[in-house]
């Protein structure tokens, strides 16, 4: 599932199989990751620094693969996605 900033369905990579189109631009960063239980930051755009940014607001874990965990301490530095992955959801399931 992707929540994308456009109105059109039809701008998502066709091998999305459920597309939101919430039509708020970057506002939809507050809605992902309300609804999130964790967040891997991929890369260091601002749009990735925002979404980050309330994630550790609400008080998610949040891990970082080539992110802004250079410049953000309570990110989790990782290398590969897989393991990112697996913090987040262990940091999910010690919650549980």
């Amino acid at each position: 599932m992707v929540f994308i900033p456009s109105e059109n369905k039809d701008l998502c990579n066709p091998y999305i199989k459920v597309v939101i189109a919430t039509g708020m631009g970057q506002a939809r960063n507050a809605i992902i990751v309300a609804s999130a239980d964790g967040v891997v930051a991929v890369g260091g755009q601002y749009g990735t620094l925002s979404e980050t940014a309330f994630a550790l607001k609400y008080g998610k874990p949040v891990a970082g693969v080539f992110s802004w965990d250079n410049v953000i301490p309570e990110i989790k530095p990782f290398h590969c996605p897989e393991e990112a992955v697996n913090f987040i959801l262990s940091a999910i399931n010690n919650c549980i």
